[in-house]
């Protein structure tokens, strides 16, 4: 408006009878359709299309974020993993000794009164827990029906649950956790070193120890090879045994893996990255990814995840499929390009259509054609990337 009235001014001087012909023609060239339409139109294209994958963004600064980052980290159980786990074997804990038992309910054996009050209670606390490891347990013929209730039932996450009940005090998940309630090592029997591993104790010293198994999902190898090929780093910290991680780890070609990790280290090492310079995607399922994905520049929580991790994730991977969150990223990068090219392209039009304007080398309807050809160019390339998108599901 500045530039019109300015044009205007100085044309009154030279040729009064064009002064107000070349005002508005400056006013209708620098109308900033094309400019204002650069980003919006390639957004709405891009959402449309994550949305038909089942991938939901809650955040639009998320599409620029998948598009510019280098480092990508991954969880392990429930995102590398399908996150339905089993359990492999299970060992009681008796007369110092840890004896295998078979797959089925406690109380169908020989086990004391102690000991069958102690695994009604472990099946009270996975049935209060949404954790992978307590779905497994809870699936699994070897803890009785669940007949009681805790009466009080924390989740530390990370590490596991405290449950308090008739004065006494049960721990279950990661054997270190289990360890520092009653002090004693808990010494793991070679048949289950290398393995996932959940302990269950109280007070008094270890209860009952089960081994988990966890499948790779299908898909999970192409995703890597894509992401590889994009040019993106990938890196595994997880709260697993660090042998299970690096088993994992050497499955899908990658280098860096990390086990054993609690929440807090898993916030450390993103802040690691970043601080090293670089921009960072998290995708996790569970709590204990919280404090990592809280701080990763672009957060992506499964659809199968813990609900307060989706709820505070820039990215919900509804589909669970690893393909589609590979998908994402590379048309998050493409939908970048085309916003640089509306941008660019808006730049130059006006660059080249205002000196035009001013010195009256173009009238008002020359100017109101070129002004709205320049909008119908952006929202057209805006568009390629819908129909991109579509030649490809065809071919």
């Amino acid at each position: 408006m500045l530039l019109a009235v300015i044009s205007g001014i100085i044309w009154w001087q030279i040729d009064p009878s064009r002064a107000v012909w070349i005002a508005i023609t400056v006013l209708v060239v620098t109308c900033p359709c094309a400019l204002s339409l650069a980003t919006p139109g390639v957004m709405s294209a891009i959402l449309g299309l994550l949305a038909k994958r089942g991938i939901l963004v809650a955040r639009g600064a998320a599409i620029e974020g998948l598009a510019r980052a280098e480092h990508i980290v991954f969880d392990k159980t429930g995102t590398l993993t399908e996150g339905k786990l089993s359990v492999h074997d299970y060992l009681l804990w008796q007369d110092g000794n840890w004896i295998s038992s078979a797959i089925t309910p406690v109380t169908d054996g020989a086990a004391t009164p102690a000991t069958t009050l102690s695994m009604q209670l472990c099946a009270a606390m996975v049935a209060g827990s949404l954790h992978p490891v307590s779905k497994a347990l809870a699936s699994c013929p070897a803890l009785p029906a669940n007949e009681i209730a805790c009466e009080t039932l924390i989740e530390d996450a990370g590490q596991g649950m405290t449950a308090h009940y008739l004065g006494n005090v049960w721990r279950l998940g990661r054997v270190e956790y289990v360890q520092a309630l009653h002090g004693q090592t808990i010494h793991i029997p070679a048949t289950l070193r290398g393995r996932s591993l959940c302990a269950f104790g109280d007070a008094s010293g270890p209860i009952a120890l089960f081994s988990l198994t966890d499948s790779l999902r299908p898909e999970a190898l192409v995703m890597v090879k894509q992401l590889q090929a994009m040019g993106k780093q990938l890196h595994i910290l997880s709260g697993d045994n660090a042998q299970v991680v690096k088993g994992i780890a050497a499955e899908l070609n990658l280098s860096d893996a990390q086990g054993d990790l609690n929440p807090e280290q898993k916030y450390m090492a993103v802040q690691q990255m970043q601080k090293n310079g670089a921009r960072v995607v998290m995708i996790g399922d569970g709590m204990n990814d919280g404090p990592g994905l809280s701080i990763a520049d672009v957060s992506v929580a499964m659809g199968q995840g813990a609900p307060i991790t989706q709820a505070r994730s820039d990215v919900l991977l509804l589909s669970n499929r690893l393909i589609d969150f590979s998908y994402a990223v590379m048309m998050c990068t493409r939908a970048l390009y085309l916003i640089k090219q509306n941008l660019y392209w808006a730049v130059a039009y006006n660059l080249l259509a205002i000196p035009a304007a001013v010195t009256g080398l173009i009238e008002p309807w020359h100017a109101a054609i070129g002004m709205s050809l320049s909008s119908l160019i952006v929202v057209a390339n805006s568009l390629r990337l819908l129909i991109t998108t579509t030649k490809n599901n065809a071919d």
